[in-house]
């Protein structure tokens, strides 16, 4: 009731002072509005902008309600928690608030002279208090209006609603991004003065220059298609009036229910002409319905046409299924498709013709099927269901037995020719593997040794055993594939890798360089060859081999073929203290030496002194009282003094 006796007082009101209406919010009809742009430092606990009934929006003069008449307003309530209560406002707990609630962009291109007017309703105090702002530049620059915003009560203590107009300051003309907001704001000393705040039915109007009409025309064309189409109007128009140079008539969409609340503009055309057709476009994303109606509007001036009169319907499509299908095989009959809803509709995809699917001709794999349908308002919709059609054909494949050798020796990385016969269809990009069993023929875990890829129905795989596989007398090997997935059977035959023989070889006490040539033994099991430094014909010479410590290798072949072999060090040595005379007392002096050395004890007819390593060093071939270590190295060297009954050894320190 308050909304029809606010459009009769306004008409009369625009009758009388031809105004143009340049905004218009009731917060009931659909609102741009951004809300709780907080301003300034709040509390843990703010209250809150909301846009509800809970404060009824109501003509000057009647007093608050809440939801009695289910007129939206924009007012002041609670924190969220305690939620939307109307224009009552919470002190106490941290509840100091400032913020903004401001509408969106409003045009006032070729308007001037500007009224703003709007019903509210307004308590606080001092410290609690909401402000009027605008702002010239889309909301980033904001200016003070009025404040405080402040109304009588009634004496049951709600608010008395007034009506406040106000003249908007040249800034505001003639611009495209024009703002208005109210700042509510409130330090929490534990006072609050209710009512909060409250506004309704805000109204910018402009003085009319002349009396400008704009008639949308109703043969619009066509009236009704599907929800997702883009589609294109002829937008035929009329008007009276002068329209000035640059001006823009704009074909504006409704929303589904016919309110230009937030109109959809589809089209322009420049003109200052009293007639003319506006080529425009629906968007394919406008949502479904039945009551879309089309406006024409202009910006110089301001003027706001009728709708075409005929409501638009743009329909939803319809909602279709297709039930889950089951595989099939390829040699399988051809069949009907069933599942689609609603019924009517028509199935295609490979193999499909009819309405009849051929699992032949579409071929093994996962094939996609569409179901179309076509309601009565030709409004198409589709669903899309998979069918699997499988080869079904039994595949087989034979390891042929004839792998050579059968038998090998551990350690050994054996190449195989591994045959193979199959039957059956095997896909292009399959590939053969040749598998080997454990030693007990088990296939549980099987080591693949090569691959082939073959679509075929026989072939050969080179297989590669590894020379790690352990040892064994069960072997067995068999062809398998991946497409698809076949298991052939194993080649009938074990295969043998035989275990090395053990071979041991006893230790070796040291010998002395001159000790006579000897046979080697020790070596196990018996018919081995031995070898290393100095040996020929299992017999060493240790003059041949040197002084020092060499590794006699014994080495045996089984009857298998299979070979091993074991390494023991033998000391070939210098023999320090062999042959010395037990009645002779040799000293070399002074030991350690530096430049020379003597001895003394007996008669050397030669001296050799050899190194830690076996080698001679140096020889004194005649008898002298000292002896010269020019050109020695430091170190520890062994002494031989010969003389013509015997040999003596002893050690000698050079430093």
């Amino acid at each position: 009731m308050k909304k029809l006796l606010l459009s009769m007082a306004l008409g009369l009101c625009f009758g009388a002072m031809s105004q143009t209406t340049v905004y218009s919010e009731d917060f009931t009809s659909g609102s741009t509005w951004t809300l709780n742009t907080i301003t300034g430092a709040e509390g843990t606990y703010p209250n809150n902008w909301y846009i509800s009934c809970q404060e009824d929006g109501q003509m000057a003069g009647a007093c608050g309600t809440a939801c009695a008449i289910s007129d939206n307003s924009l007012h002041v309530g609670p924190n969220a928690i305690l939620g939307d209560l109307g224009a009552a406002y919470f002190e106490g707990l941290a509840t100091t608030t400032e913020r903004r609630a401001e509408s969106g962009n409003i045009n006032t291109l070729g308007e001037s002279n500007l009224t703003l007017s709007f019903d509210m309703i307004g308590g606080g105090n001092a410290q609690d208090f909401t402000e009027l702002f605008y702002s010239n530049d889309g909301g980033t620059s904001w200016f003070s209006i009025v404040t405080p915003l402040t109304s009588a009560t009634c004496p049951s203590g709600q608010g008395l609603w007034q009506t406040n107009t106000y003249t908007l300051p040249a800034a505001c003309e003639n611009i495209s991004n024009l703002r208005i907001a109210f700042v509510w704001q409130n330090f929490d000393d534990g006072i609050a003065s209710d009512p909060s705040f409250a506004v309704d039915d805000i109204l910018i109007t402009s003085p009319s220059a002349a009396s400008n009409t704009i008639t949308t025309v109703s043969n619009i064309a066509p009236t009704s298609w599907c929800e997702g189409s883009a589609t294109t109007l002829q937008v035929n128009f009329t008007s009276t009036g002068t329209f000035t140079a640059g001006n823009i008539y704009s074909a504006e969409l409704s929303d589904a229910t016919g309110s230009f609340a937030a109109p959809t503009v589809i089209g322009t055309l420049t003109s200052s002409a009293n007639s003319g057709m506006i080529l425009s476009i629906v968007p394919g994303s406008t949502p479904a319905g039945s009551g879309y109606r089309i406006r024409v509007v202009s910006d110089s001036p301001a003027t706001i046409g009728s709708d075409n009169g005929v409501d638009i319907v743009i329909n939803p499509p319809p909602t279709v299924t297709i039930s889950t299908m089951t595989n099939v095989c390829q040699t399988d009959p051809s069949f009907t498709l069933t599942g689609g809803s609603p019924s009517g509709g028509t199935y295609s995809g490979p193999g499909v013709s009819g309405g009849i699917f051929d699992p032949l001709a579409a071929g093994p794999g996962t094939h996609s099927i569409s179901y179309s349908y076509t309601d009565a308002n030709g409004c198409s919709g589709q669903a899309v269901e998979t069918i699997t059609v499988d080869n079904c054909v039994v595949n087989t494949i034979t390891t042929v037995s004839n792998i050579t050798p059968t038998s090998w020796c551990e350690g050994q990385v054996m190449t195989l020719q591994v045959n193979f016969t199959s039957t059956g269809t095997f896909n292009a990009g399959n590939t053969y593997s040749a598998e080997l069993s454990d030693a007990a023929g088990s296939f549980v875990a099987p080591t693949v040794i090569g691959t082939l890829n073959s679509s075929t129905n026989s072939g050969m795989i080179l297989s590669i055993v590894p020379g790690s596989t352990p040892a064994g007398s069960g072997y067995r090997i068999r062809v398998v594939s991946d497409d698809p997935a076949t298991i052939g059977s194993d080649n009938g035959v074990d295969l043998i890798i035989n275990a090395l023989p053990i071979v041991s070889l006893g230790t070796y006490t040291s010998v002395c360089v001159y000790t006579p040539t000897f046979n080697l033994t020790g070596g196990l099991p018996s018919g081995g060859t031995y070898s290393g430094n100095g040996v020929t014909g299992g017999a060493i010479d240790p003059a041949v081999a040197g002084i020092g410590a060499h590794n006699i290798t014994y080495t045996y072949v089984d009857a298998n073929g299979c070979e091993n072999s074991a390494t023991q060090s033998i000391v070939v040595d210098g023999c320090l203290g062999v042959e010395e005379l037990s009645s002779v007392h040799v000293t070399l002096y002074p030991n350690p030496a530096n430049s020379e050395f003597s001895i003394s004890g007996t008669d050397a007819d030669r001296v050799e002194l050899i190194d830690n390593q076996g080698k001679l060093v140096k020889v004194y071939n005649s008898q002298s009282e000292n002896y010269s270590l020019e050109n020695v190295q430091t170190g520890v060297y062994t002494v031989l003094i010969y003389s013509n009954t015997s040999r003596l050894t002893t050690k000698l320190v050079v430093n």
